[in-house]
C-alpha cells in the first residue's frame, strides 16, 4: 500500500555486511530506504495489533473475574452512599 508523500529523515543503522550486500544487489540506493521503511511499518503495525489483541483478551478475562465483579458492586454501594452526603465538587 502506497503511503502519502512524507518528509523523510536520514538515520544511521548498523546491519551485518552480508545483509547490506544482499540489499545493494537487489535494490538501487533509494529502493533500500523504501523497502526498509515499508518493512518497519508492517512490523510495527503487526506489533500494535498483537498488543491490542492481548489487551482485549486481558479485558475479557478480567470481565469474567467474580472477585472483580464483587468489588465493583461494593464500590457502587460506597459511591451511592457518598451521593447522599451532598458533596459538591
Amino acid at each position: 500500500m502506497d503511503q502519502p508523500r512524507q518528509k523523510h529523515v536520514n538515520i544511521t543503522l548498523s546491519i551485518p555486511a552480508d545483509l547490506n550486500a544482499l540489499l545493494h544487489a537487489k535494490f538501487p540506493h533509494r529502493g533500500i530506504s523504501n523497502y526498509v521503511a515499508n518493512i518497519v511499518r508492517v512490523a510495527l503495525d503487526e506489533e500494535q495489533q498483537k498488543e491490542r489483541l492481548a489487551l482485549e483478551a486481558a479485558y475479557e478475562e478480567a470481565e469474567k473475574d467474580p472477585e472483580r465483579k464483587k468489588l465493583i458492586q461494593e464500590w457502587r454501594a460506597v459511591d451511592a452512599e457518598d451521593d447522599t452526603e451532598g458533596w459538591e465538587w
